[in-house]
């Protein structure tokens, strides 16, 4: 630790040169009952206080703030980006329209109930299948397609709930007389459930 002799000599250290005036320094030198004297505090020594602070300020800060999922606000996490993967598979497959990936990607547990308590709407993944492989849906036109993963929950440890938002803007086949783009900007639920070792989508396509 510095005493006042060394921030002293530190400080003017030309006043030390002589035999009286080191006597004075030596009895500058801080005793148990004596309080530390002003010069003490020398300003390199502050510094490096200050600085030590300001770096274990920063440490703590960081080490603390949980990364994120790039591009969202999500906790990287290993369940969150197993399931934030999947859904990254299904934006691709739904943009290059590879359908027999998507359907891939679907629990074959899928349900869907249409928001309704009525179980006669209610279909199934092989529903999803016939409709994915139909012949409208092959040639449908995707014009763009992103999904943004806002939010990702666990209602059970092999369950998923997941906040998304699409936008899509995509063309199914008409006449003549009604040729125009279809526009969806959508904000849902999408479900998944770990099934035989990984995350598959079974409900809110």
């Amino acid at each position: 630790m510095y005493s006042a002799y060394d921030t002293a000599q530190d400080l003017v250290p030309h006043l030390a040169d002589s035999p009286q005036q080191q006597g004075h320094f030596d009895n500058m030198r801080r005793t148990p009952s004596s309080p530390l004297p002003y010069r003490a505090f020398s300003p390199v020594l502050v510094w490096r206080w200050v600085m030590c602070f300001a770096a274990g300020t920063l440490w703590f800060l960081t080490g603390c703030t949980p990364a994120m999922i790039k591009g969202t606000e999500i906790p990287a996490t290993q369940d969150n980006q197993d399931v934030h993967s999947v859904l990254m598979d299904y934006q691709e497959a739904f943009q290059k329209k590879k359908w027999s990936s998507l359907l891939r990607l679907i629990s074959p547990r899928y349900h869907e109930t249409k928001g309704t308590s009525d179980p006669d709407d209610d279909y199934g993944y092989d529903y999803v299948k016939k409709k994915l492989l139909s012949p409208s849906f092959q040639a449908l036109k995707v014009y763009a397609f992103y999904i943004r993963v806002e939010k990702i929950t666990y209602p059970t440890p092999n369950e998923a709930q997941v906040v998304l938002l699409t936008r899509a803007v995509y063309q199914y086949p008409r006449g003549q007389y009604n040729a125009g783009w279809d526009r969806d900007v959508n904000r849902h639920i999408m479900r998944l459930e770990r099934y035989r070792g990984r995350w598959m989508i079974v409900r809110g396509l």
